[in-house]
């Protein structure tokens, strides 16, 4: 058999380098945009896997991100060796677009979470209408009673965490961490420096110094009833 006939049956069910195999796994996913998007790892970093002298597979980590996100085989992935992925596994290009967010326990405190279920939520979704660049900071509750005009008990809440970092401006909804657990209070900015934090039965005005402390994340969007 010729070299050639070598290379083409080489190529055609166990690509030899690495940088051929990554190849597969953009052209899946249709760039290496939205392959950095399910991974977690950075277009930049992804660009040198691209190079046809990338014949050694990365690191571990990134390695097993990779692997993930396109739901096939660390094995052939790092090596060639064996099946891509079984007959039937999908690839994971079909489940790109979802983030799945926790569901945690509004009764339970916030370093000893309990996480009720795991929530699909579109990737496409929270960027685009949400303006939410990282999933990864997201949890979900539910309203464990009513708070007027706009939360009822039993509502689904999304929550920024990435919000408790920064002081709320302006009206809104925040979750904060109290000794039963966490709770949802209506923010609003006070007529002195601080925030009147609002909820049933409940109105006081908190300096920064508290609200920095007690904050958790901002209710970003309210559904119905789970």
């Amino acid at each position: 058999m010729s070299n050639n006939g070598l290379r083409r049956s080489r190529g055609r069910g166990k690509p030899g380098t690495f940088a051929e195999r990554f190849a597969r796994l953009v052209k899946e996913f249709g760039s290496r945009y939205r392959l950095a998007k399910a991974s977690g790892i950075s277009e930049s970093t992804l660009q040198q896997y691209a190079q046809e002298s990338a014949d050694l597979p990365p690191r571990a980590d990134i390695l097993i991100a990779l692997a993930r996100a396109a739901n096939v085989s660390i094995e052939w992935l790092a090596t060639g060796k064996g099946e891509m992925r079984p007959a039937g596994l999908l690839p994971g290009v079909a489940f790109a677009d979802v983030v799945m967010v926790e569901l945690r326990d509004i009764h339970a405190s916030l370093h000893m979470q309990q996480i009720r279920a795991l929530l699909p939520f579109s990737r496409w979704w929270l960027e685009r209408t949400l303006d939410i660049s990282e999933p990864d900071q997201l949890f979900s509750l539910e309203a464990d009673q009513d708070l007027p005009p706009e939360i009822g008990e039993k509502d689904l809440l999304l929550v920024d965490r990435s919000a408790g970092k920064r002081l709320p401006r302006g009206e809104g909804y925040c979750v904060f961490s109290v000794p039963t657990g966490l709770t949802v209070r209506r923010v609003q900015v006070g007529l002195r420096r601080g925030l009147v934090v609002t909820g049933p039965g409940i109105s006081e005005e908190l300096d920064a110094m508290e609200i920095d402390r007690l904050l958790v994340g901002r209710v970003i969007w309210r559904g119905g009833k789970v």
